[in-house]
């Protein structure tokens, strides 16, 4: 029997702080908020001397929303955000499955957050809203399938790409 049998060990800390002030000035109302976290991350086999995960990280989250109303019937909104969204701890290891002789499956021990910033403006007007939504995604998680020829595989796992951005206008009216 030539199994290898293996533990590895991981280790996430997260520390954060908020802070948020709401209030209004004349009619127009405010809320703003913002979150600082250090996310401290360690990961490696414990038959191995070196980390394979090894990260110490501080980062800010602001949040702005402004409240305009123009008369009794229509509203200004604008809002800023920007949010994070971690791997799951599925992938915080290195597990790979066959799924048949030509096709394997592999998880990403070295994922990275997905850091989303969104600023949207809107305007409602009695029962119609308008809505103009743009955002940028640093390290959106995607599937990626690579062939090999030298196995005659193709390995599918997910990987960080760099950066997705767009926008979208919305119309929505209700009855």
């Amino acid at each position: 029997d030539d199994r290898i049998i293996s533990t590895y060990d991981y280790d996430e800390d997260i520390y954060a702080t908020y802070a948020q002030l709401s209030g209004s000035i004349k009619k127009i109302t405010y809320n703003i908020g913002t979150r600082v976290e250090t996310n401290l991350v360690k990961g490696a086999f414990r038959n191995s001397s070196s980390l394979l995960v090894n990260r110490e990280q501080t980062r800010v989250f602001p949040n702005l929303r402004i409240n305009i109303p123009v008369d009794s019937t229509k509203t200004i909104t604008i809002n800023y955000n920007k949010t994070i969204n971690r791997p799951g701890y599925l992938n915080a290891s290195s597990i790979s499955t066959f799924i048949n002789p030509l096709v394997e499956f592999e998880r990403n021990v070295n994922l990275r957050s997905t850091l989303t910033e969104e600023i949207v403006a809107s305007i409602q007007h009695k029962k119609s809203n308008l809505r103009l939504n743009y955002f940028t995604i640093r390290n959106p998680i995607f599937f990626s399938s690579v062939y090999n020829p030298q196995e005659n595989r193709i390995t599918t796992s997910p990987e960080n790409f760099n950066e997705e951005t767009g926008y979208s206008l919305q119309f929505r009216n209700t009855l």
